[in-house]
């Protein structure tokens, strides 16, 4: 840990630290269920995930797929498993 992350994680709080540190990103899209538009957090720190949440309006799960690169979104999917 270089000294700037130390400082950085002294003076935030822990979630904004990592935020800061680790390429995670807000991405906004419709959720494939309800329609509504919605955002979920993304950690682009892994070039390849896929993986299920729940959408923070109607709360069905959602099958989330994206690829990364230089902590830009390469692919976004997001499948209604409703």
């Amino acid at each position: 840990m270089g000294v700037d992350d130390y400082h950085r994680q002294r003076l935030l709080p822990p979630t904004l630290a990592v935020i800061l540190t680790t390429g995670i990103i807000e991405h906004g899209f419709e959720c494939p269920c309800c329609g509504e538009p919605i955002t979920m957090v993304l950690d682009l720190s892994v070039s390849v995930q896929s993986y299920v949440e729940d959408c923070e309006v109607c709360c069905n799960p959602i099958a989330l797929a994206y690829s990364a690169l230089d902590d830009r979104v390469l692919t976004f999917e997001a499948r209604e498993l409703c």
